[in-house]
């Protein structure tokens, strides 16, 4: 069903955007100057789900580091590391059109980003990928693959991007891809 569908560089692409994913902060990112402002201070780059002329979902991609001591443990490191992070790929916005949702599209777009990530790690240092999750959609990204980081990290700023639950899928740890 998404065979024909293409992944353009927000920056390339030059019509009107006119999204609807059913979240307010998804849709104004995409459809104000916010997107602009990530790429023109380069905070991230936004990538369109295209298909049959429509956009049918975005993504945001961006490089980070996790403090292990969120992990819990679970991400093994060699025990001579001086560091305590880890490189990373954070998916900073993802968002399906409200009706493509359901359809498989996300997990689809899901093993794409999933795949960039592998492709980069090859030559930069990428061991996750990390998202902050809508509480409601920590779910659907358990069943993907992602797992829940400590609740420490959640202290850590008073912002509401820090009360999100931040989720991790380790890249050395997948042995057949996602579902």
């Amino acid at each position: 069903m998404f065979e024909k569908m293409q992944i353009v560089p927000y920056e390339k692409y030059s019509n009107k955007i006119n999204f609807c994913c059913g979240n307010k902060e998804l849709d104004d990112f995409i459809n104000t100057d916010e997107v602009k402002l990530y790429e023109r201070e380069m905070l991230g780059k936004t990538s369109l789900a295209i298909l049959d002329n429509k956009i049918v979902a975005f993504f945001t991609l961006a490089n980070t580091v996790i403090r292990d001591e969120w992990l819990k443990k679970r991400v093994k490191q060699p025990k001579t590391r001086q560091q305590n992070q880890i490189p990373s790929l954070l998916i900073g916005r993802f968002a399906v059109q409200k009706e493509y949702q359901h359809l498989g599209l996300g997990s689809y777009l899901l093993k794409i980003i999933v795949g960039k990530a592998l492709k980069m790690s090859k030559t930069v240092g990428i061991r996750l990928v990390v998202l902050t999750a809508y509480p409601e959609n920590t779910n659907w990204y358990g069943k993907r693959g992602f797992q829940m980081c400590v609740e420490k990290h959640l202290k850590i700023s008073r912002t509401e991007y820090r009360k999100r639950p931040f989720m991790y899928l380790d890249l050395k740890q997948l042995s057949g891809g996602i579902e």
